[in-house]
């Protein structure tokens, strides 16, 4: 009876009126032909993302579109949406069992007009999507994240070029990289701030003088396990 209740609380979580989860996206539009744009979008769903669940798209944009769809993530999901009025246009999709949507990741809204087409990037999905996902995905994280393919590695000998190279893959199979968690100190000194740092990799360029140098990396997952790794290089 416990897992039933808790199954109808998360459903309920998500079906709040679609006004409480409009989306702005956070990267700029691309449009090849203004006034074209996609102003606006919106998701619900029947279940959450559970097999079967039926997932509810609205987006607003400018009138007269020939075709237009939105993809969840990297998922592969693709949803065909249908001007229903002037503006108004709507889809939905029945989630398969075989698909891995993650609502941790960005939905992409497409459209097309006579003028070119529109792509708006950076939609995030509800937060109750979000909220749900992690939850569960941090209750079953017992995983440090790895850190693969350090540059330079362990020991190496860098020639002295202008700005040196400092990079490296991130990886989590639970819960995900939390990107905010990232530190990265070279000789001691945080340089965080001036690395390049998403999900899945961290870069940094800084001109460094001849001579041994030390790097330490810390990643957090969203579960919260953490890992060091420290290194150090020599540039010649």
């Amino acid at each position: 009876m416990k897992t039933i209740r808790t199954h109808a609380a998360a459903a309920a979580l998500l079906l709040f009126p679609l006004a409480a989860i409009v989306a702005q996206p956070a990267a700029a539009q691309h449009a090849v032909a203004a006034p074209a744009a996609v102003r606006s979008l919106a998701l619900d769903s029947s279940a959450g993302l559970a097999p079967g669940a039926v997932l509810r798209v609205r987006m607003a944009a400018t009138p007269g579109a020939r075709n237009a769809n939105v993809t969840l993530g990297k998922s592969g999901v693709r949803i065909a949406l249908r001007e229903q009025a002037p503006g108004h246009y709507v889809g939905s999709y029945t989630v398969r069992r075989a698909d891995r949507i993650d609502p941790r990741q960005r939905m992409t809204a497409r459209a097309a007009w006579r003028g070119g087409t529109t792509v708006a990037q950076g939609f995030s999905f509800p937060p109750a999507f979000q909220a749900l996902a992690m939850g569960n995905a941090a209750r079953r994280d017992r995983q440090a994240p790895r850190v693969i393919g350090l540059t330079p590695s362990n020991g190496d000998r860098v020639e002295e070029r202008g700005r040196t190279f400092i990079h490296a893959r991130l990886a989590d199979q639970g819960s995900g990289v939390d990107a905010r968690s990232v530190r990265l100190l070279v000789d001691g000194l945080n340089v965080t701030g001036d690395a390049r740092i998403t999900d899945d990799e961290i870069a940094y360029r800084e001109r460094l003088g001849r001579g041994q140098h030390s790097a330490e990396l810390v990643v957090r997952d969203h579960a919260g396990n953490v890992t060091r790794t420290a290194w150090t290089f020599r540039v010649v």
